[in-house]
Formats: C-alpha cells, structure tokens, sequence
C-alpha cells in the first residue's frame, strides 16, 4: 500500500503543475506580439515613452502593473503600436488584451471588499469624538491642520495622511484636551464672570427651557472637583417696578435643577418702595453665593 501511495504521489506531481505549465506557455506566446511590435521602440537605446520592453517579459506584469494597465488601454484604444508602424491584425490584439487583463486582474494586490486603510481622523470627527467620549467641546478648528479636500469631501482616506506636523498638533490637541477632562487638583481659585444678551429679559429666550422667560446660558469648564458658588449679580439692583409681581428664579447645571427661589411679590415690593437701592441689594442677597 505505502509503494501504491508513492507511485500515486508521484503520478499527481506533474498533473498538478499542469495549470502553471499551461499559463507560462500562454504568456510565452503572447508576449510575441511585444516582441514583434513594440520592442522596436521600447528598448535600452530610443527608450521610447522612457520603457524597455527588451528587460520585461510575462512574469513581470505583477511587477509593473501601472506600466502594463496604460498599454493595455493604448493597444485597447488602437493608440499603439503608432500609425505608420507596423500593426499586428484585430484578432491578435483582442487575444492579446483578453490575456493581458486577465492576467493583471489576478495577480492584483487589492484590498477586500470594506478595506478601509488607516488614516486620521478629520476636524469635525475629532471634535465629535471628544465631545463624546469626554464631554469636552472644543473648537478643532483651533488645534487640527486645515483639511485636504477630494471632490467637495474632505474624509477622503488617501487625503488624511499623517505628517510629523500633524502629529505634533494632534498631541498637543490631546493633552490639552486630557487636561479639561481630568481637571486639576491643584486648580486655583477664579472667578468667571458670563453677560446675558441684549434681548429682553421679558420674552423666551431660544436655548431655555420652555416655558420660561429671560435668562442665560453659558458654557462653563469646571476645573476640578470642589464648592463653586454663584452670585446672580444683575438681581441686587432691580426696581421695585419689576417686583411687583413674583417671579421664580431656577438654575440649572447640567440640566440638572441647582437652585430655586421666588422673588418678587408683595413683601419684596414694600421693602424696595420703602428702603429703595438698599431693599433691592436686601432682595438680592438671596441670590448670592449659591
């Protein structure tokens, strides 16, 4: 049984080595027509088109496929060999390019089907990114390099290469950024001071929760955990006009209710209309320090 198995073993080897037999031979036969047509020109001495068919040959295709893609459209187009040169017939250039793509298709190096090569991620993805991953807006317009842009997109994978340069801004964006997120344990003291807008405090104002009027809304970056206060500066000097009525007073951080008070109404009106400034400051203390 074992001397069966060898002499099988043996019988196989030349059958499987048949396709590649075949191919050579058909490459082989092929290639003639280079040699007959376009040698003449493409060669160590004219170096027409700056090519050397003469060092080439069939098993090189997958070696120089930029070069064999552009004869295949000349020869496909009638472009080459060039009017006045000998020309092989219609049939010989069909055979010709039928095996010249065939041959390029499967010695092709492409990526499969979904291959997304790497690159970096763009300005608006960044900042997405970040904002979503950390909680941290920032504006990626003032850290990142101006985008590269193919055809109106600018996340074309070959056009977000990565330079040095870019690596350094990227790096730098990220520890700024790091430095948001985690916040400081050594954070000083500081005061940040946010205006409201010269729209009536009457009217809803666009942002606000609704059914509310007035107000502000304001972006603030707390730089570590520990006691924030907040004064509500523009209520310590209101006249006693606006608090004729009661109003309610509510602030929000996060989205999240931190204070509630009501100001205005028939108490806080007397105090004003008797004690003027000084009753308004008094009605104002309440919204100081929260």
């Amino acid at each position: 049984m074992k001397q069966l198995a060898r002499k099988l073993a043996a019988g196989l080897l030349p059958l499987a080595a048949l396709p590649a037999l075949a191919q050579d031979a058909a490459g082989e036969a092929q290639w003639a027509l280079v040699e007959r047509y376009c040698v003449d020109c493409h060669n160590e001495e004219d170096w027409a088109g700056q090519l050397d068919f003469s060092l080439l040959g069939p098993d090189k295709l997958h070696e120089q496929p930029a070069v064999f893609e552009a004869a295949l459209r000349k020869l496909s187009s009638r472009l080459m060999p060039p009017p006045g040169a000998d020309q092989p017939d219609q049939a010989s250039i069909d055979q010709f390019t039928a095996w010249l793509e065939q041959t390029l298709d499967v010695n092709a190096a492409l990526p499969k089907a979904g291959h997304v090569p790497l690159q970096r991620l763009n300005r608006s993805e960044y900042q997405r990114s970040v904002r979503d991953l950390l909680g941290v807006a920032i504006d990626a317009d003032e850290f990142l390099p101006t985008e590269i842009e193919v055809d109106g997109f600018d996340n074309v994978a070959e056009a977000l290469s990565v330079s040095p340069a870019f690596l350094a801004q990227y790096i730098r964006a990220a520890r700024l950024i790091a430095s948001e997120a985690v916040g400081s344990v050594n954070a000083r003291t500081s005061v940040a001071t946010y205006q409201p807008s010269g729209d009536s405090q009457t009217d809803y104002q666009p942002g606000m929760p609704p059914g509310t009027r007035g107000g502000i809304a304001f972006t603030h970056n707390f730089p570590a955990d520990g006691e924030y206060r907040f004064n509500l500066l523009g209520l310590t000097a209101l006249n006693s006009s606006v608090l004729e009525s009661e109003h309610t007073v509510v602030m929000l951080i996060d989205g999240s209710e931190a204070f509630r008070a009501t100001l205005g109404g028939p108490a806080d009106f007397e105090l004003t209309e008797r004690t003027g400034p000084a009753g308004s400051a008094k009605v104002g203390e309440r919204f100081m320090h929260i």
